[in-house]
């Protein structure tokens, strides 16, 4: 679970941050997607709090998971 976990010394922060941003706005945009047709038939009878929020809180909870490791940041090897 913590194989690639930010926290450590041999992971690359800046390619971590820029793949969990990346998986953030296509976590919010999915939620958001995927919340639009359970309202009402038109745009306008869509409760945008109810939905924005649900999406808000997906992407907290995928930057969370992020933090124990994604598969895209390779840990770096030391050669000692």
């Amino acid at each position: 679970m913590w194989k690639n976990c930010v926290f450590k010394n041999n992971v690359d922060t800046i390619k971590w941050m820029k793949s969990t941003i990346v998986r953030c706005i296509r976590t919010f945009a999915s939620t958001m997607l995927a919340l639009l047709p359970t309202t009402y038939s038109t745009l306008g009878s869509v409760d945008w709090k109810i939905t924005f929020s649900s999406a808000a809180l997906s992407t907290i909870i995928i930057f969370f998971s992020c933090l124990a490791g994604i598969p895209e940041v390779e840990e770096e090897k030391n050669n000692e």
